[in-house]
């Protein structure tokens, strides 16, 4: 199990294009003083434009490397993989 888990990591790693680093850079800094970091922030910290964001964070979901908040609360968490 351990092994799938690495290999997808891995995989996901390789996909990342350099807006995507800046993005988790920034979810990783607003965590500081946020639980679930708002677009709004992260496109502030990562000097992006808000859509750009906005669109690259539902990939970095689906990569498995950041969590949306579940309801209403909106923002996103870095998972173990990201």
């Amino acid at each position: 199990m351990v092994a799938v888990s690495a290999r997808f990591s891995v995989q996901a790693l390789k996909l990342l294009t350099e807006v995507d680093r800046r993005i988790l850079t920034a979810v990783e800094r607003g965590m500081i003083n946020h639980e679930y970091v708002p677009a709004e922030l992260v496109a502030s910290i990562a000097k992006l434009d808000l859509e750009l964001v906005e669109k690259r964070l539902k990939r970095l979901n689906k990569l498995g490397l950041v969590q949306r908040a579940a309801g209403g609360a909106g923002g996103d968490v870095l998972t173990s993989r990201g």
